[in-house]
Order: structure tokens, then sequence, then C-alpha cells
């Protein structure tokens, strides 16, 4: 063998390496391919244009729905502050105080009862109970406080309601 023989066989296997090296490289683009389309089969199966093109529509249905989510979280964040304006106005603190108004008779059967809000607003009440009547007293509160003069009993009802 001379050496054009050997240098003629030298290119072949480099050209042999070469053609080795290119089919391999196709073959990860196909599998790549594969991978994009993958569950599209026979007449599902899509170029590249139209795998793109149908992203895009995705994309923008994805959108659409986050404007929509978007717009039911504004919806819902003003339901809930109007909730929470009316919540603040509602009766939710409750202080209660059993006594005996007469030292010498009886037990606790008298009571005094503050109903407010998150304010301290609201009533109080007060029975007294003695065996010939039951009387009941009712008093506005504004802040944790009355207009009117508040006995032992009631204070301590009121202090109860804000704790």
């Amino acid at each position: 063998m001379s050496v054009v023989d050997y240098s003629l066989v030298g290119a072949l296997l480099l050209l042999l390496g070469g053609l080795l090296l290119l089919n391999w490289r196709v073959n990860g683009l196909v599998a790549a391919r594969r991978t994009l389309t993958r569950g599209l089969s026979g007449s599902q199966r899509m170029t590249m244009e139209d795998l793109i093109a149908s992203q895009g529509a995705r994309i923008a249905q994805l959108e659409a729905s986050l404007a929509q989510v978007t717009a039911t979280q504004t919806l819902l964040a003003a339901r809930l502050d109007a909730t929470e304006q009316a919540g603040r106005k509602a009766l939710q603190r409750v202080g209660f105080v059993r006594y005996n108004p007469f030292g010498d008779t009886g037990g606790d059967q008298s009571f005094a009862i503050a109903l407010t809000d998150a304010t301290g607003s609201g009533v109080l009440l007060n029975s007294i109970y003695s065996r010939a009547n039951i009387r009941f007293y009712a008093k506005p509160l504004k802040q944790g406080a009355s207009s009117y003069t508040l006995s032992t009993e009631e204070a301590e009802a009121i202090k109860l309601a804000a704790a």
C-alpha cells in the first residue's frame, strides 16, 4: 500500500467520523422535537410554527384568566373591607358581673352586662333583684363611657367587655 492509499483510508475514516457526529446531533434534534410535540401523533402532529402559535393562544387564554382572577380579587377585597367596617359596629364584646346589691339578704341574683362594639360603644343593662321586685336599667355607652352615673358593678362589666 502506498502513501496515497493510507491518505485515502484516513480521509475516509475522518469523513465517517464526521458523518457519525452529524447523525448523533440530528438524532438529538429529533428527540427534542418529539419532546416538544409529545402527545401529538398522526394527524395531530404539529410543525414548530403550529406549536409556537398554539402556545401563543394558550398564553393569551392564561392572560384572560389572570385578568378575571385579578378582577375577582379586587371585588373580594372591597367586600372584605365592607364586612370589616360592618363588623366594627356589631356587638362583639360582652362584660358580665353578678352581684348582691343587698349585703344582708339574698344571693348574687342581680347582674350588670355590657354589650359593646369594637370601639366600646353599645349598651349597659343592669338588673337589680329583690324579693319584692326586679328592676332593669339600660344605659347607653359611647367609647366605653356613659353619660349616666355608673355603679361599681356596671363599671366592672364595662371593664370586662373592653378586655
